[in-house]
């Protein structure tokens, strides 16, 4: 058996980013090492949980106001008042 591949490549195999040659060489090893049966199942889990269906319609120029306003907003609450 060939040794258990690292994380990243356990994500490359999962995102069907390798060769061929390796997606079927890893797919191997999945199939009989139960540590990488048990991160390959985590990680496509993760990946289901997170994919949205469909299109999503973001305004960028809305989120970047919403964030750099939220970055300038100062709680002023913990400022010691001798130094204001």
């Amino acid at each position: 058996m060939m040794p258990c591949p690292n994380e990243r490549t356990l994500i490359r195999l999962v995102d069907q980013a390798l060769s061929l040659d390796e997606t079927e060489r890893l797919t191997e090893h999945v199939s009989v090492c139960a540590v990488c049966r048990q991160q390959d199942n985590a990680l496509r889990t993760l990946i289901a949980d997170v994919r949205v269906d469909g299109e999503v319609e973001l305004n960028v120029e809305a989120h970047v106001r919403s964030v750099v306003s939220r970055l300038y907003v100062r709680d002023t609450s913990d400022v010691d008042e001798r130094v204001a």
